[in-house]
């Protein structure tokens, strides 16, 4: 608000008539701020329209990419709008939703390639609508949702025509952080849209990094019920303040012209326009039936971390008097000291609860004994549930780097993502933290059985020393450890596997190279791994047996099957019964002499009906 002397200066500049032309100037200079921070605060959204193939901005000024930056594999889908439950509450994109990408194909596990600023605050928001794409289906339609490394949500798709949303908050301590989708029980993953939002590094108080926080719900208190919700650009941070839950039934007030913008306030940034209402009360009490809203993956027991916005919007306040309140979460009272609510500052109060035995949560908000205004007020709230994960378990730099380096050379590039982490590559075994007790994860097993691969076997697949471990894996791994690359199209020599020397630790290892065009001679290597089966059938292997690996099958150490390699001995001196391989030259001369063979015997086919025309000519003579 303009002082005498400031108002006398505008007065002099511009006169009575340039006054009009001021205040003008002064509202386009105004409005273009706004444009210019609406701007610079959306220039870090990512918003993914997955399986659209456009770019476009949606009515907010939001921009949206087509995905075709951020994954390779996978295939698109059109939703049938018309039959979608996607009401003015969502606040959603409509446009977003129509258009989704599915994972076809063999690979369990797809991966979009998001990439983060490390060591900050992000908010990942994922959308899902199966409609016709799911609604044919007999079987609910079940995959997971990883974040990098972490297992964060299962989602079940019973209605393929209301939309599942799930937001989560986090903190990435790297900045290659891929979002996927793990196949489930029955049907395919897919998804709809993908929006990635930074936030400021004090959002939500996570002073610890190792969890992330999923969004239950998050109120603009005192707005009606099936009221609109609000986001972007309202919110710089595009979070989205539903209005009041269904069954709700608390009195509330709202001030249009409450001040609530340029306020201080503790954390969270919380929009302006959410803190011009409020719950107001003599008691304010609500509780929600946890059963309701979704559960984080192998969670034992349940935590949740709620945040209480409050600012004192009431005009007939007595300037005098003030608002204090006790706040309790299931009986207990979440400060000691209690909540005074004022005009100028914004409030923001956290808590984690854990659900009680009862499957509710219980809050409730009274005015303290010391409040001379004698009732409650609460401008929002937000409600999230606390998942931790580990982010110090990791995949083995020398596993990565050899996966990476097998995938490119057998073409394999629709397996994205970590191969350990947090879904093994459906032809992997990984080690597991939990029982092993090591925070590096080893590649326990390779299974690339009958996947047509063709060429030389990559040196890579001699690189994955770590091998082993199979006793410290869970019971479903059977204790066995091996090697499956049967069944392809492999040819040459098997690669030096000499470096597998780990696999002495696990109880049974087979290596299975069988149905192959395998060639040359039987490697001596081979006798030097801890082997307790090698299948070589149908292959071209050649010569002897190497005298140590005799031994062992003699001495009934090893199972080997070689059958169908017919230039191969084996069996001590029965090499004598194998078929020899015919060199090249030697080949050459048994064709030639084919060739000659057949072309006398076809002369004489020739002139045999002659030969007897002559001879019954001499008879009759």
């Amino acid at each position: 608000m303009m002082n005498k002397l400031q108002k006398a200066s505008y007065q002099t500049m511009w006169g009575e008539r340039g006054k009009g032309i001021a205040a003008k100037l002064l509202h386009v200079a105004v409005f273009c701020f706004v444009l210019l921070y609406r701007a610079a605060a959306q220039g870090d959204f990512t918003s993914i329209d997955c399986g659209s193939t456009v770019n476009y901005t949606d009515s907010l000024g939001i921009e949206w990419v087509s995905d075709g930056n951020y994954v390779s594999t996978g295939q698109n889908a059109v939703i049938d709008m018309k039959q979608a439950n996607v009401g003015a509450t969502d606040a959603l994109n409509k446009n977003a939703l129509q258009t989704l990408r599915y994972i076809p194909g063999p690979a369990g596990k797809h991966c979009y390639d998001i990439r983060l600023v490390a060591n900050k605050m992000f908010l990942v928001r994922v959308a899902f609508l199966g409609g016709n794409f799911t609604s044919g289906s007999s079987a609910v339609t079940s995959f997971s949702v990883s974040l990098g490394t972490a297992h964060w949500q299962d989602i079940q798709v019973s209605d393929p025509w209301t939309p599942i949303v799930r937001e989560v908050t986090f903190y990435p301590q790297q900045a290659y952080w891929p979002i996927c989708f793990q196949r489930g029980a029955s049907g395919l993953p897919f998804v709809n849209s993908i929006e990635v939002r930074p936030l400021p590094l004090a959002t939500y108080q996570v002073g610890l990094y190792d969890y992330i926080l999923t969004k239950m719900f998050r109120i603009d208190c005192g707005v009606e019920s099936g009221s609109t919700s609000s986001r972007y650009p309202d919110d710089p941070l595009d979070r989205i303040w539903a209005a009041d839950l269904p069954g709700f039934s608390i009195p509330s007030f709202t001030n249009a012209n409450a001040p609530t913008e340029n306020l201080p306030f503790d954390t969270n940034e919380p929009p302006g326009f959410m803190l011009k209402s409020a719950w107001n009360a003599s008691k304010i009490f609500f509780q929600w039936n946890m059963s309701s809203f979704p559960k984080g993956p192998s969670i034992d027991f349940r935590f949740y971390q709620f945040f209480f916005y409050f600012l004192e919007i009431a005009d007939d306040l007595n300037s005098t008097g003030t608002r204090v309140l006790d706040l309790s979460i299931d009986g207990s009272l979440v400060d000691d000291s209690p909540i005074t609510v004022m005009s100028n500052q914004t409030t923001v109060v956290f808590n984690v609860a854990y659900l009680g035995k009862d499957g509710l949560i219980h809050v409730s908000l009274v005015p303290s004994a010391t409040s001379t205004f004698r009732v409650a007020l609460l401008n929002g709230v937000e409600f999230h549930e606390l998942q931790k994960y580990d982010m110090k378990v990791t995949t083995s730099p020398n596993a990565v780097t050899n996966i990476k380096a097998i995938k490119e050379k057998f073409n394999l590039s629709e397996w994205q993502g970590d191969p350990c982490l947090a879904w093994p590559y459906n032809w992997l075994k990984c080690s597991d933290s939990a029982t092993s007790g090591s925070s590096v994860l080893d590649i326990t097993a390779l299974r690339l059985s009958g996947f047509n691969l063709s060429g030389k076997i990559p040196a890579e697949v001699a690189s994955l020393t770590d091998l082993r471990n199979c006793k410290q894996l869970h019971q479903v791994c059977l204790k066995l450890c091996y090697e499956a690359l049967d069944n392809n199209n492999f040819t040459g020599s098997i690669p030096d596997l000499s470096a597998l020397t780990k696999l002495h630790t696990c109880e049974f290892h087979s290596l299975r190279l069988q149905n192959n065009s395998f060639s040359g001679p039987i490697p001596e290597f081979l006798s030097s791994l801890p082997l307790s089966v090698l299948t070589l059938d149908n292959n071209l292997f050649e010569g002897r047996l190497p005298a140590a690996l005799q031994e062992k099958v003699d001495s009934g150490l090893l199972t080997l099957t070689a059958a169908n390699n017919p230039f191969l001995c084996f069996g001590g001196n029965l090499c004598l019964q194998a078929q020899a391989r015919p060199s090249p030259s030697t080949g050459n001369k048994r064709s030639r002499i084919v060739i000659i063979i057949s072309s006398v015997a076809g002369g004489l086919v020739l002139l045999l009906p002659l030969l007897l025309v002559y001879w019954r000519s001499v008879e009759s003579n």
